[in-house]
């Protein structure tokens, strides 16, 4: 019996001790979370920690948080990397974002605020880019397919943006 006692103690304290060594823990969400609309796609861009594991919630709708997503019929996407792009969306309709974050297999952070974005078009919104200088402007052109203009000029000046044509 005395044997079983000192078995049962052992065990005991290995299993305390390996609680304590366990450095499992939930990690803030990245402060800077965008989301940013592209055609049928919405890209998400942060600053990742050190060490922090992201999970990514979203779905149909303005209100997916990293609390109710499943029960709002959302996704969730294990261990994602920024920027991250998830496509196959459909334009014009409303899709909500957040993420959490956390530490050696520990439970979820607090999510990240909700971004609330639609997809659109290609083309629907343009951004000026950087002027290409002073010079003369020689010509442009674009590859429709991935969304680049090139210019070129004086001085062999060029510029490729896909920021320039992309909704």
């Amino acid at each position: 019996m005395k044997k079983f006692v000192l078995l049962l103690a052992a065990i005991i304290v290995a299993a305390l001790q390996t609680g304590c060594n366990n450095s499992s823990v939930a990690a803030d969400a990245p402060p800077d979370f965008k989301a940013i609309p592209g055609d049928a796609s919405v890209t998400l861009v942060w600053t990742a920690a050190p060490d922090v594991e992201y999970w990514l919630f979203y779905g149909a709708g303005s209100a997916i948080t990293s609390t109710n997503w499943a029960s709002n019929g959302g996704r969730a996407v294990i261990n994602v990397k920024s920027p991250y792009t998830i496509s196959g969306l459909v334009n014009n309709s409303t899709y909500s974002f957040t993420m959490n974050g956390r530490k050696n297999g520990g439970p979820g952070g607090a999510g990240a605020p909700t971004q609330v974005v639609q997809p659109r078009f290609a083309g629907t919104v343009w951004t000026a880019a950087a002027a290409l200088g002073a010079g003369k402007l020689s010509g442009i052109g674009a590859l429709t397919t991935s969304n680049v203009i090139v210019g070129a000029g004086e001085n062999r000046a060029a510029r490729a943006n896909d920021h320039v044509a992309r909704g």
